[in-house]
């Protein structure tokens, strides 16, 4: 449909009227847009010894291929019979997390300095925890992942405490005044002598119960003895 004006001094009122209605529209249909994602905080890199080529599994249950490389082993490596260097293909993957409901209430009471809101309040939360679908350490479950994950969410499901992959206070990196945001790393080694394949991560105010602050499903990945996961979260303030 074609809008026309005869010459006429409303012209110019008319145009502004329409452009108003244009511009209404245009905002109205901003309105309407979905809500974008949040940005990808939590960040996992993935070490597969022994692989020369990216493995499709992998790669279908969503980790993008890094690519080939050589490198140190780590003490725990050694230990299980690696050799002084490791080789194997690397991976990566990355989500955004939920703060809990019982990490709010952390958070507030940390903020206001109200020590005797919880017995983890004076605790930061530090402490790096990863999981599997299936009662650990028989972590072979491969289906149902992500699992749901709530702001009720009070412990982390199925989490493991052997094999290497125990809850463990992570790395912490800040740079003063310069940036807003803080992170907490852990490189994992699987000491055991299966396959645990895991997907959820939590950061917890303690090494064994304490509140579970932030919670993370991420791509599925099956570790076997000697890879490494490491696990970066990223909390902006």
């Amino acid at each position: 449909m074609k809008i026309g004006f005869t010459s006429s001094p409303l012209l110019a009122n008319k145009l502004l009227a329409v452009y108003a209605v244009a511009i209404t529209a245009v905002a109205g249909g901003v309105l309407l847009l979905p809500a974008q994602k949040p940005t990808p905080n939590v960040v996992y890199s993935l070490f597969k010894v022994g692989q020369t080529t990216a493995d499709q599994t992998v790669v279908a249950n969503g980790w993008k291929p890094v690519g080939y490389a050589c490198q140190a082993a780590n003490p725990e490596q050694i230990a299980q019979g690696t050799g002084a260097t490791v080789c194997g293909y690397k991976y990566t993957t990355a989500s955004h997390n939920i703060i809990t409901q019982a990490g709010i209430d952390w958070l507030a009471c940390v903020m206001g300095k109200v020590l005797k809101c919880n017995s983890s309040t004076s605790q930061a939360a530090n402490f790096i925890a990863v999981a599997c679908l299936s009662a650990a350490p028989a972590c072979t479950t491969t289906t149902g992942c992500p699992p749901a994950q709530l702001a009720t969410d009070t412990v982390l499901a199925n989490e493991i405490a052997a094999n290497g992959l125990g809850r463990i206070a992570g790395g912490f990196s800040h740079a003063n005044v310069t940036t807003v945001f803080y992170t907490i790393s852990n490189l994992f080694t699987d000491t055991g002598v299966a396959t645990n394949n895991i997907c959820t991560s939590a950061l917890f105010t303690k090494s064994a119960g304490g509140v579970m602050v932030f919670e993370n499903a991420f791509s599925l990945t099956n570790l076997n003895p000697s890879d490494t996961l490491t696990v970066t979260w990223t909390v902006t303030l």
